[in-house]
């Protein structure tokens, strides 16, 4: 379970931290990371954000008529939403 603080000392970090602290080595942290992150799905948002950051965050350009638009696969990474 997790605890809320406002602030955390040096040492505290060192021993508390589940992701990097005293005794882990480089190695071992990045397979420790992968192997969360294997095991999560996209985030809901990733694909629109993505849109939006590869340009800079600016928006697409409209169309004829003004608009607009992202294009989100919507049966690509998961069943159909529809």
């Amino acid at each position: 379970m997790f605890r809320v603080v406002k602030e955390v000392d040096f040492g505290r970090q060192r021993r508390d931290n589940i992701h990097v602290h005293d005794g882990i080595d480089e190695a071992e942290f990045v397979a420790t990371r992968e192997k969360r992150d294997a095991s999560l799905p996209l985030p809901d948002l990733m694909l629109t954000a993505l849109q939006v950051n590869i340009r800079g965050g600016r928006l697409p350009d409209a169309d004829e008529c003004g608009t607009a638009f992202l294009k989100v696969p919507l049966n690509r990474f998961g069943p159909a939403v529809l």
